[in-house]
């Protein structure tokens, strides 16, 4: 197995990077400020959701029960994660651009919820 996890995971990471560089390269026609700050928007989600991949792949799965324990406390972990990072990134970076920061971050996120639809095959 990938050291990524499944397949659902690894998929939802690469769909996160494509669009974090898209919406990235489109806003650098503003400026590399705004470029910048959709690349973190985007870095930020892409780390939470490769650490909760990583969390989840270390929970036991020999029942149901501790299926669902693993994917909770994966969660945790990753809103855990998403919070230190956006303050990191808010309060490190002077020339931050909050509308597209947030938005791309967003759209970052709403990805991962995708993984549902990805099949293990």
């Amino acid at each position: 197995m990938s050291p990524w996890g499944r397949k659902p995971i690894r998929v939802v990471l690469q769909w996160q990077a494509l669009v974090t560089i898209l919406i990235a390269a489109a806003a650098l026609v503003v400026n590399s400020n705004t470029a910048i700050s959709a690349l973190l928007g985007g870095l930020v989600s892409i780390v939470a959701t490769a650490i909760f991949g990583f969390v989840a792949k270390l929970g036991r799965s020999d029942s149901a029960g501790l299926a669902v324990i693993a994917v909770l406390r994966a969660e945790a972990v990753k809103v855990l994660v998403i919070a230190l990072l956006l303050w990191l990134v808010m309060t490190a970076y002077r020339h931050l651009v909050p509308t597209i920061f947030i938005a791309t971050f967003v759209v970052a996120v709403l990805i991962q919820s995708m993984a549902f639809f990805v099949r293990e095959r």
